[in-house]
């Protein structure tokens, strides 16, 4: 049986979706400037880790595990998305 979304939820991941959509537009306005679409993409990475830490605290499924998870995430987007953009 799955489990229905209550209000803060519903809230919670629209936040989510608007905080990574502002870090997309943020990265494509920022394009003709490499430095600033790094500090974009870093800022974003560690946005996401924060929100995802607050949702599993909140959620009380905060483990090790799921914080080495954000944080490799993160870590590789950055390394991944600065490649790209000095290459």
């Amino acid at each position: 049986m799955k489990k229905k979304l209550n209000i803060v939820e519903v809230l919670e991941y629209l936040l989510f979706v608007l905080l990574l959509a502002g870090f997309l537009l943020a990265f494509v306005l920022t394009s003709p400037h490499r430095t600033l679409q790094f500090r974009v993409v870093v800022l974003g990475a560690l946005s996401y880790c924060l929100w995802g830490l607050l949702h599993h605290y909140r959620r009380g499924d905060l483990y090790p595990k799921v914080i080495l998870e954000y944080f490799c995430f993160a870590v590789l987007t950055i390394v991944m998305l600065a490649l790209l953009l000095y290459s």
